[in-house]
């Protein structure tokens, strides 16, 4: 009995290290699909040659072998399980909600690094030379400042293992000292936590605002510009679904079916890009003769691409540049009324100099 017992042990350990080969040679696709932002390696016979075919063979059977999205997958879900702190760029929250951690992010939330009196101060110069030159350019600057997420919903579902070690954020002593000299900034934090209860306002998998976030963001950017936002109720919400956001992709890739809503207007958006004048992905050019005689210059990063289409409802013509720095010979060049410059929390640090 202990015979046949040894020889059924060993036979299904021969099967199962057998089997992801015997699915690659037998063609069986596999069901589950990792979007890995990579080529999988190809067999190419023509490409093969005696001083590469090893690798080459090697390369394939480790991207092919059966069952291998299904073992990732697996793999993938340990992490999850696992402490937060074994990841370097996900933190791994309460009820599926996923973090940027990285870029500062965490540092951000617990408050460890508060700015220093002379790092405000360097700061403050910058942006009065921002608001200065934009003056004698005739435009009008505003600086925006995205909150990052666990900023907004950190308190619900950050793990528990994470403290605070101040009170006050570095945001916070920034906008403090900026409005103390008569500057202010576009922070959306207390439209956003009003709304946390009503509104999935981030991605639970993804490092940005969802679309209803960003219609908040651009609320309360409209508000310090002076013009007057558009309704909520002019806009339909439209569920979508996807399996890929960028903390999953972080995490190995993870395909973590995410269902979120987004906002089309009801009479459709009446500014449309202008793809001729586009030079490459970091310039994109809206133009709508119907919607005033204003126009605007948008320096961002790329918690602007959810808030674009409300904003581009308020300009006769709006050029965005993805970057964290402002050209001035664009601006003395294209002469906006406005000049906005959006960079969301964790960027902030770029502002001081190491």
């Amino acid at each position: 009995m202990r015979k046949i017992i040894h020889i059924s042990f060993i036979s299904m350990f021969i099967i199962m290290i057998s089997l992801p080969l015997i699915l690659m040679v037998a063609g069986v696709k596999s069901s589950l699909t990792l979007d890995e932002n990579r080529n999988l390696e190809q067999l190419k016979f023509s490409e093969l040659k005696p001083s590469n075919v090893v690798e080459k063979v090697e390369n394939y059977i480790n991207d092919h072998f059966g069952l291998r999205a299904e073992l990732i997958y697996l793999g993938r879900l340990q992490v999850l399980k696992m402490d937060a702190h074994l990841d370097q760029k996900v933190l791994i929250g309460k009820e599926g909600w996923l973090f940027y951690k990285d870029d500062n992010g965490l540092n951000d939330y617990r408050n460890t690094k508060p700015y220093s009196i002379e790092e405000l101060e360097h700061i403050y110069k910058k942006i009065v030379s921002y608001v200065q030159k934009s003056n004698d350019l005739g435009a009008r600057f505003i600086l925006m400042i995205p909150p990052n997420a666990l900023t907004i919903y950190g308190q619900r579902y950050a793990p528990d293992w994470i403290e605070k070690l101040n009170e006050s954020s570095r945001l916070d002593q920034l906008k403090k000292y900026l409005q103390e000299r008569k500057i202010e900034i576009a922070d959306s934090r207390e439209i956003l936590k009003a709304k946390i209860d009503k509104e999935q306002l981030y991605f639970k998998t993804d490092t940005h605002w969802t679309m209803i976030g960003a219609y908040f963001g651009y609320y309360n950017l409209m508000e310090k510009l002076f013009l007057e936002p558009k309704p909520l109720v002019e806009f339909r919400r439209v569920k979508k679904v996807q399996d890929f956001f960028d903390l999953t992709k972080m995490l190995g890739p993870m395909p973590i079916r995410e269902e979120y809503i987004e906002l089309e207007p009801l009479e459709g958006w009446k500014s449309k890009p202008n793809t001729s004048m586009s030079e490459n992905r970091k310039h994109k050019y809206y133009s709508c003769l119907d919607c005033g005689n204003h126009t605007a210059l948008v320096i961002h990063d790329s918690f602007m691409g959810n808030m674009l289409g409300f904003l581009n409802e308020h300009f006769q013509s709006v050029h965005y540049v993805k970057d964290n720095q402002i050209d001035w010979e664009l601006v003395q060049k294209e002469k906006p009324d406005y000049l906005i410059l959006e960079l969301v929390e964790r960027k902030t640090y770029s502002w001081v100099p190491k």
